[in-house]
């Protein structure tokens, strides 16, 4: 089973690849997401797909939304993608993360106050919809959120690698 690479802009647009098609043979490299205006390019998310893979997308606004990863097109050549989520012209895409059954929000609260919301069981429900909506506002008010990540206390957060081969040669 091959990783599977997931880019993003934070224009709200992204798509899936392979690992294999984001490498180039020209020392130059090659031009692989295609961007518009003031885009950026968001973290590359590595991961191994499985059935119960959702997409997880948080905007700077405060919203997040989660779909299921087979709503996300793959483009082997690169490009702009589909739309991930829908944004408002003043707000970016901050942080997107492939997940199974959880994911936290981290961002500051008042007087910068470190804080993290667990999305998880019910309250992932809430969150749960289809591709290129605009989400639901996660945590307080106040709170400004920076980014995406895996709970380390549930175990099946993020999809799991394949088990080793049979004959036990571990994959390069």
């Amino acid at each position: 089973v091959e990783r599977q690479g997931l880019r993003a802009t934070s224009a709200g647009y992204g798509f899936l690849c392979r690992v294999g098609d984001m490498v180039a043979r020209p020392k130059a490299g090659k031009q692989f997401v295609t961007l518009e205006g003031r885009d950026q390019i968001l973290s590359p998310v590595l991961y191994y797909e499985t059935a119960d893979a959702h997409l997880a997308a948080l905007s700077g606004h405060g919203r997040l939304t989660v779909f299921p990863l087979g709503e996300m097109k793959t483009l082997s050549g690169g490009g702009r993608g589909v739309i991930i989520m829908v944004l408002e012209a003043d707000e970016a895409l901050l942080d997107v993360r492939v997940i199974r059954s959880a994911v936290v929000v981290e961002g500051t609260g008042r007087k910068d106050r470190v804080m993290a919301i667990n999305v998880t069981g019910e309250t992932m429900a809430e969150y749960l919809g289809k591709r290129a909506r605009k989400g639901r506002k996660v945590g307080p008010a106040t709170m400004k959120p920076q980014r995406l990540a895996l709970p380390a206390d549930v175990p099946d957060a993020a999809p799991a690698p394949p088990p080793p081969p049979e004959d036990g040669a571990l994959p390069i």
